[in-house]
């Protein structure tokens, strides 16, 4: 029989101490919208800078910008 072994990681989750914040309903559509799919003709890179320009505009009282 073979032995899983786990995989433990060094990132910490940094700790969120308020937990009455929301994600906006439009920022959510807007990132589902934008979803990379894996096409060649997509480019990783360039998703990834959308997604964290679009993500940067949102701001969640009391989450420092670490935690989100």
């Amino acid at each position: 029989m073979r032995q899983l072994s786990i995989i433990t990681s060094s990132i910490m989750n940094p700790t969120v101490d308020v937990n009455n914040f929301e994600l906006r309903p439009a920022l959510i559509a807007l990132l589902k919208r934008d979803q990379f799919a894996g096409h060649p003709s997509e480019n990783p890179n360039m998703h990834l800078h959308n997604f964290l320009t679009n993500y940067d505009t949102s701001n969640l009282n009391g989450v420092s910008i670490d935690a989100i």
